[in-house]
């Protein structure tokens, strides 16, 4: 927040409160509880609100490589369900790559306050790559606390030094218009022509369900994300049953064309028998009995 004339203000950024989304990918997973607390200190001291997407820890089932760290802030951002994206990996180069290989994306290379003060006055993004394993020693969570305050200290786009703030606002749109000429089609078109694996795995995530689809503002964008995910879950991979609480479950196997086993992580559920699989029209349906 900040204090002006004695009262305190809420900083105001496109329009309404910062959201900000946190994505680590699976290289540097391990630091992303360290690295959502340094965010959440400086967030809340200005009035911002911080999803975390994970990955959470180094053995998440769901691994996040730093490409799909790219697709996945890009669906956060035009998909209006956050305002800022801060990721990064190991050098923090190749997730800035991935998230500027999308449109609706300025991801900046940041690794100090300084870097995260100018890249917000002069280039006026909506995320940053940090490198969370190159020259990340003693002292990294304080870095990291510095960036995000004079990342998000003022109302980014202002100019720096001030005197230069019209030429650099000038630049800024004719990067904006050089970037919808570059990307001609909409984000949806371009996830259809990539690896449907490769975009999915970018939304495999634990909390992605619950943190995106409640905030996203294209419906477009939530509709084919929500039948990719749907594709994975109910298509013919039957080695991995649907379980709507994402709790340990039963796991079907098939072995030749009739024996079916049934293999329990937890020691707990039932599969259903093999006489109702047969007759179900839709693996949809093969779900967990209570």
């Amino acid at each position: 927040m900040l204090t002006i004339s004695g009262k305190t203000k809420r900083i105001k950024l496109r329009g309404g409160d910062m959201r900000i989304a946190l994505i680590n990918e699976n290289s540097q997973g391990a630091k992303n509880g360290m690295i959502y607390n340094s965010l959440k200190k400086v967030a809340d001291q200005y009035g911002f609100e911080v999803d975390n997407y994970g990955m959470y820890t180094a053995e998440d089932e769901a691994q996040l490589t730093y490409v799909q760290a790219g697709i996945l802030a890009a669906a956060i951002l035009n998909g209006k369900a956050a305002d800022y994206v801060i990721t990064g990996c190991g050098t923090g180069e190749g997730a800035m790559l991935a998230c500027n290989s999308f449109p609706g994306v300025i991801c900046g290379h940041v690794e100090d306050a300084l870097d995260a003060y100018t890249f917000a006055q002069i280039n006026d993004g909506n995320a940053i790559a940090i490198p969370f394993a190159k020259g990340f020693g003693w002292g990294g969570d304080l870095n990291l606390e510095y960036i995000f305050e004079k990342l998000f200290c003022e109302p980014s786009g202002q100019g720096y030094p001030r005197e230069r703030a019209v030429p650099e606002q000038r630049n800024k749109r004719i990067l904006d218009d050089v970037r919808k000429a570059a990307f001609r089609e909409d984000l949806v078109e371009i996830f259809k022509g990539l690896d449907q694996e490769l975009v999915r795995g970018a939304f495999a995530g634990e909390k992605f369900g619950e943190l995106f689809f409640g905030k996203c503002k294209d419906e477009r964008l939530a509709a084919y994300i929500r039948e990719l995910m749907e594709k994975k879950l109910y298509g013919r991979r039957w080695d991995k049953p649907l379980c709507e609480r994402r709790a340990a479950c039963s796991v079907v196997y098939f072995r030749g064309a009739s024996a079916l086993r049934s293999e329990y992580a937890s020691g707990t559920g039932r599969c259903v028998p093999l006489s109702i699989l047969l007759f179900l029209p839709h693996p949809a349906l093969r779900r967990k009995l209570p």
